[in-house]
């Protein structure tokens, strides 16, 4: 799994589906728990194919709860961000 979003995911691998056939995929979510769903490939690329969620609203909620918990925002401080180094300045 390459890019995962409330409407699809990008998988990597070399065993491709052709576009707009349905496969059945299984996202293990935080916690251990587990959710089936049906997905649609949309693209296929040489290492992977984009898919798009063919999901009810419950597994989509469930998915949108499972995000959310995993795109907590964290802000480093302004100590916790090392200096930026400088060029040494150019003399003639």
């Amino acid at each position: 799994l390459e890019n995962l979003s409330i409407d699809g995911a990008f998988l990597c691998t070399a065993q491709t589906a052709p576009v707009d056939s349905e496969l059945m995929l299984e996202l293990l979510l935080p916690e251990d728990s587990r959710l089936r769903t049906r997905a649609k490939v949309v693209n296929v690329l040489s290492h992977g194919m984009g898919t798009r969620f063919l999901m009810a609203p419950a597994e989509k909620a469930t998915l949108a709860r499972a995000l959310s918990a995993l795109t907590t925002c964290v802000v480093p401080t302004a100590s916790a961000v090392p200096p930026r180094s400088r060029a040494p300045s150019a003399r003639a």
